[in-house]
């Protein structure tokens, strides 16, 4: 329902979906600024100040949230630019290839709302550890049973189990959901607004 990484076959499928992102509802953007991206900050506090968003979209997320210390890639460049174009430090990426970031630049990865919209996130946990520091981190955000519903894009859904065995060389620490902190298959499948959080800390065993 926000920030996405989308594999955009043409230009006027990735308009389009620019174009959705620019079309939620007040209350959406709300939640999305008030109250998701506050507590992803919070979180995001244990490993660092340096914070990348994969898939920050319009900049309605923690972007535009935290401008001044957050940076953000997406694959739809109509959103980077719209995002480029209110300030916020913004850049284009495509799918499958690395980001334009060196080594261990950043201190914790934040995807929010991104990963069910990949078939396979292999890729995209490969470069967020390359990017984060030794003592870095990732925290994933997914929608619950509901927002999942709400967008045919959507490929891949996650439920508690799955994070938790997303990538052996990710340990979860946390998980919780958001904006409701406590986890509730009911809240799930009522309100599309529902969504699990899971924070992760580079694994001592990874490969």
């Amino acid at each position: 329902m926000m920030a996405k990484v989308v594999e955009m076959p043409d230009k006027d499928q990735e308009y389009e979906y620019f174009c959705r992102l620019r079309s939620i509802l007040l209350p959406g953007l709300i939640n999305k600024r008030w109250i998701s991206s506050v507590l992803i900050n919070l979180v995001s506090k244990k490993f660092g100040k340096r914070i990348l968003e994969v898939g920050c979209g319009t900049g309605s997320g923690i972007l535009g949230a935290y401008p001044e210390r957050v940076v953000g890639i997406d694959v739809n460049r109509y959103a980077v630019d719209f995002c480029c174009q209110k300030g916020f430090n913004a850049h284009h990426i495509f799918v499958g290839k690395p980001y334009p970031f060196s080594d261990a630049a950043f201190d914790v990865c934040v995807l929010d709302n991104v990963l069910e919209h990949i078939e396979d996130p292999g890729q995209t946990v490969d470069e967020c550890l390359r990017v984060t520091t030794e003592s870095g981190g990732v925290i994933v955000v997914v929608p619950g049973e509901k927002g999942y519903a709400a967008d045919p894009d959507h490929k891949k859904y996650y439920e508690a189990e799955h994070l938790a065995r997303l990538d052996p060389r990710l340990q979860l620490i946390k998980l919780f959901s958001l904006p409701f902190i406590f986890k509730s298959s009911t809240i799930s499948s009522i309100f599309a607004s529902y969504c699990l959080s899971a924070v992760y800390r580079k694994s001592s065993t990874r490969s």
